[in-house]
């Protein structure tokens, strides 16, 4: 898993295995925020073990599930404090990396640039959203609808 940076903060990919993990320290990130469901098929490490896996490596963990069945704003504002309350870099992944690099663009301060330049930004960083209901909530959400609360 090579993670793709979005911003100097922020970057996003796929699911990481324990050895990424311990490299993403290296490289200097400090935080890891997955948002597979515990559910999920084809999961190497549940997402308790990742847990485990990203403390034993130096990182904090954060786990913000996200299904595309259940979407809703306050997932993207605990992605948003998660990643403001990092003191470094932040890998947002989910398991290929279309909700990850979606919902970390929402989760951006300037989200409400529009749903049409944040789907732009997701293919061109490699993570084009291609589910339905995926892009139907980038769409409502970047464009204004008010992400409030924490998690």
């Amino acid at each position: 898993m090579e993670p793709k940076d979005l911003s100097n903060r922020v970057a996003v990919g796929g699911q990481p295995s324990t050895d990424d993990l311990s490299r993403l320290r290296d490289q200097g990130f400090t935080t890891v925020v997955n948002l597979r469901t515990s559910s999920e098929a084809n999961q190497p490490l549940t997402p308790e073990a990742e847990g485990k896996a990203a403390a034993e490596a130096g990182l904090a963990y954060h786990h913000v599930p996200v299904s595309t069945q259940d979407l809703g704003p306050e997932q993207v504002a605990a992605v948003r404090e998660a990643i403001r309350e990092a003191p470094g870099r932040v890998l947002v992944h989910c398991g290929a990396g279309q909700r990850a690099c979606a919902l970390a663009l929402l989760a951006e301060p300037a989200s409400s640039s529009g749903g049409e330049a944040i789907l732009s930004r997701a293919h061109e960083a490699g993570f084009p959203v291609v589910d339905e209901r995926l892009k139907d909530f980038v769409m409502r959400l970047g464009g204004g609808l008010p992400i409030t609360g924490t998690a």
